[in-house]
This record gives C-alpha cells, structure tokens and sequence, in this order.
C-alpha cells in the first residue's frame, strides 16, 4: 500500500455524557476506508499536546475534553507500516450548556422605569467568556453573575453560550422566561364634587397606569349593593343623575400590564336623583351652588357708614344732640346647620365702635338664632329667631355747659334685650354668583339705663322699649367648595328710651336713635 495522504469524510456527532462525567464529550468521527487497510490512527492536537487513538475501523468514537483541536488520520497496511498523516483540519468540540438558575418566572421590584436584574447560571469548565442573549440583545460577561439594567414591566426570554476564546463558541442553554413587574401604581386620588349634583368625579392620571377599574355601590337598607362596574382607560367617572337620589360609594383601582395595581381608592358621595333633562340639572346646580357642604360653619362680617346718632330729652336738665360719625361694626359668629335638615342654629357677637371727641365708644350686641329652612321659588327662604341682648352709647348735654358745644362723650349706656325675628332669601344667579335679601326685627322686653364706668343703674330711669329693625342687600359669590364671599348694602335701624323721675311728679323722657347705611361684607366658612 502506498504512502500517501489520506483524503476522507468526516462526519462529527457531539453526544451528551451523563451528569457525572460532564467534563469530556462524545464524539464520533467516521471516513471513507483506505483499500488494504488493516488499522487507523487519529491524532488530536490542542496546543502543544498530541493525543493519538487507533482503531481497526473506518470510525472512531470517544470521550474528549472539549476544545478547538487540529485533526489528522492515517492508515496502517497489513505489515504495519503507516502511511503519511493526512492533511490537518479544525475539530471543535463543543463547550457544554450552561445551566441558567435566574431570573425566571415573575420578578417583582419597586422601580417605576428601570430596575438592575442579577442574571445566574452555573460556570462551564474551559469557558473563557459568556454571551447572554436577552430579547434579541447580547451582552458579554466572564463570569457569573452579570447584572443588567432592563426596563420594568416588560417580559423578556434569556439564554447563554459559551465561548473558548474567540472560534470556539458553546451549546445554546435551554431559554428561561421571566417577567419584570414594576413599582406598585399609586393609589388615585378621587377628587370630592362640591356639590350634590353629581355629573363627574375625576382624578389626576396615575403615572404608568393602562386602564382603571371603577366599581359604583349604592347604599340601600344601610347595605352597600354594587350598580355598576367597568374598566376603561379615562381617569374619570360620570355619573347618571337618572338613578335614585342617595349615597353612593365609588372605588377606583389603576391596572397596568406588568405592574402591581393600585390601592383601591374609595369615595363615598351624596347625589341628587330622578334629573332626566338637561334644565333639572340646571336647575338644581343653581340650588346646591349656594348649599352649605357641611354641618358647621363660621361667620366674620363687617360693616362700616356713616351713621346719625339723635338723642332727644324732655329733661331740660338735659341737652338733646345730633350728629353723623363713622362706626364700625364686627361681627363673629358659629351655626349648626346639617345639609339634610332645615333646623339648625348659630349664634352672633357683635362689636360696634366709633371715636367721638377722641374718645373709643364701643357698645356690644349679643344674637342666639334658631333657623328653619325650605325650598322656595328658585331659591331658599330660611326663618330665625331667638334672643337677643345689645347696648347703644348715651351721649348728651348736661346742665351749664354751652348748648351750641358739642355734646359730652360719657360712660352712659341704654341696654336692651328681648326677642328678634327675620327671613333671609338666597337666590343663585350662576354657579358662583347668587343673591340674598334680608330682613329683621327686634322687640325688647327688658332694659336698663346705666353707668358703665361705676356699673350703677342710673337713678330713677326706666327703659321704655321701642322695636329696631335691619334691612339688606348682598351679593353673594362662591371663592372655594366651603368659603363663600359676600358685600352689598345693610341698613340698621337702632332705638332705645328711657324715663326718668326726678321727683314724685315730675318724669322726663328721653330716646336714642342710630341709623346707619352700611357697607357690609361677610365671610362664611363651612367646616
């Protein structure tokens, strides 16, 4: 047989080893036999080692340690004697799979965007390096583990490959599946209507949120039953004013592809009912947009004119005085008022003042107000009465001074106290602006004519009690859900008398008059 170079066919097959022997591979080479060949020799080079096997076959099989070899056979004839080696040519044996541990299946964080993800996966023996496949993206790591930053709720397929330097690459691991959930939605913020009119609650958009799942209970028998329900991605609900008038209670939960969702948010809220046209909900807007929200409500008003004061006396001991002065009046006051009752209550103190000859006079009233009220025109008409207690300076000329001199500022007062009665109406011109027309009456019972400075009544002086009477016009306009803002014109009408003896036939008599146009403006807060 000659000496020549041996061409063949080689056909490689890499067969799995079992698991306590993954440090070799099998494979299985296999040529064309040479004519009066009795043997073959294979030689595998890696690097400056030789490894050599002979069989008596045209094929080879056996366990070596993968790697990037040079391969060789020759043949022997029937004495023995080899032939020359044939040309040398690449063998690969390929690196074994990696086994990925993580991540897999659902992987939760709190991170809104972006999150770092720890990829783990068990080293391959002879491996110089690894690329690691994540949704069509390669990255390249050395060892495990490998930290990658991904976005957030997204899911993603990873595998791995070996690689020995830069030829020789490894078998593809078996892929793992896994989803990257973001942070937890935040709970929406419902925003309360401001009124029992009800045609939409809303609420900013949640960041990251998809779709809001809006479920509507309707309290019936004190037990909440469920009405209505969908899921939608508009950060708002309407409202049917169709359905009965009651409680209601809306919950909202933010839903989001990949992301924890939201806390549910609950919103309990009043609604008018049976509203089936477009001019009932007008119309009711105007009436609820001068309703009190809440139970409690705080006053503070004031009220400023220029003001005639008249004192008139038939004691001749006694001078009669006339003159206008501004006056300033503040009044501070706290109601009940409950929005599904007409009974409620308030009360009012009230400080009156002026400067007279540089002298401060300042002269208190005192109001207890029961209420009642009702629907009526386009509006509401509200019934008070109560007590009432209230102090008007007395200002006068005594005996031997100049009659043509101003009068003298004392410490002189006519108390009086009694009953009051009045109404109010409050019309709504628009959602914020509206109207109010008021009217009130006081009749004393009981008074007194003093001396505030020693808290002596004054001798032989008898209150007489003639009724006083207040009149006004506001405007009204809504500034917040709970603060309304009123102004416009108040006249008030003040009057008191009294009589003195001076002997046991001699009486005098003697009134004071305040009438005042004022300038008013209030400030209620419901709370």
């Amino acid at each position: 047989m000659k000496r020549t170079a041996l061409w063949f066919f080689l056909l490689l097959t890499a067969l799995p080893l079992k698991a306590q022997n993954r440090q070799r591979r099998t494979i299985q080479l296999e040529w064309e036999p040479v004519p009066g060949a009795t043997a073959y020799e294979i030689r595998l080079r890696k690097g400056p080692k030789n490894y050599t096997f002979k069989t008596k076959k045209p094929s080879w099989k056996g366990a070596i340690q993968p790697g990037l070899y040079e391969m060789s056979i020759r043949s022997y004839d029937e004495r023995g004697v080899p032939g020359d080696w044939s040309r040398s040519i690449p063998l690969k044996v390929k690196l074994f799979a990696a086994r990925l541990i993580a991540p897999k299946g659902d992987v939760f964080t709190k991170k809104e965007k972006r999150a770092e993800v720890a990829f783990q996966w068990t080293p391959v023996k002879g491996a110089s390096a690894y690329h690691i496949f994540v949704n069509h993206k390669v990255y390249k790591a050395s060892q495990p583990p490998l930290t990658i930053e991904l976005p957030v709720a997204k899911a993603y397929k990873w595998t791995l490959i070996p690689l020995q330097g830069e030829k020789l690459l490894g078998e593809k691991s078996t892929p793992l599946h896994f989803k990257l959930y973001g942070a937890p939605l935040e709970k929406p913020q419902l925003q309360a209507p401001s009124t029992r009119v009800v045609q939409q609650i809303t609420w900013p958009p949640v960041p990251y949120a998809k779709t809001y799942q809006k479920t509507l209970y309707f309290k019936e028998n004190n037990q909440w039953k469920k009405v209505w329900e969908e899921s939608s991605p508009q950060n708002a609900y309407s409202h049917d004013l169709s359905r009965p008038g009651g409680l209601y209670k809306l919950q909202v939960v933010a839903q989001a592809p990949l992301r924890p969702a939201s806390p549910v948010a609950t919103l309990e809220f009043e609604s008018l009912g049976g509203l089936t046209n477009p001019e009932a909900i007008r119309q009711a807007q105007l009436k609820e947009s001068i309703r009190r929200p809440s139970s409690f409500y705080a006053i503070a008003s004031y009220f400023i004119t220029a003001a005639s004061y008249q004192f008139t006396t038939e004691d001749p001991a006694l001078g009669s005085s006339s003159f206008q002065n501004v006056i300033g009046k503040g009044r501070i006051g706290f109601g009940y008022a409950p929005p599904t009752h007409p009974w409620g209550a308030f009360a009012i103190i009230d400080l009156a003042g002026m400067f007279y000859n540089q002298e401060p006079l300042v002269f208190p009233s005192l109001e207890l107000h029961g209420t009642w009220t009702r629907k009526f025109y386009k509006g509401y008409l509200r019934y008070s009465g109560g007590i009432f207690q209230k102090e008007l300076p007395l200002l006068f000329q005594e005996q031997g001074f100049n009659l043509s001199s101003p009068p003298v500022a004392r410490t002189d007062a006519v108390e009086n106290s009694g009953f009051h009665f009045g109404a109010l109406y409050w019309q709504p011109l628009t959602q914020k602006l509206g109207y109010q027309l008021t009217a009130r009456i006081y009749f004393p019972i009981d008074g007194t004519a003093f001396t505030r400075s020693d808290a002596r009544r004054r001798q032989g002086v008898s209150a007489e009690l003639p009724p006083s009477f207040s009149l006004g016009l506001l405007g009204s306009y809504r500034l917040k859900k709970n603060v309304m803002g009123f102004m416009g014109y108040t006249f008030r009408h003040d009057a008191a008398s009294f009589k003195q003896s001076v002997s046991e036939t001699e009486t005098y008599r003697s009134d004071v008059t305040l009438d005042g146009h004022y300038l008013s403006f209030k400030l209620e807060y419901s709370f």
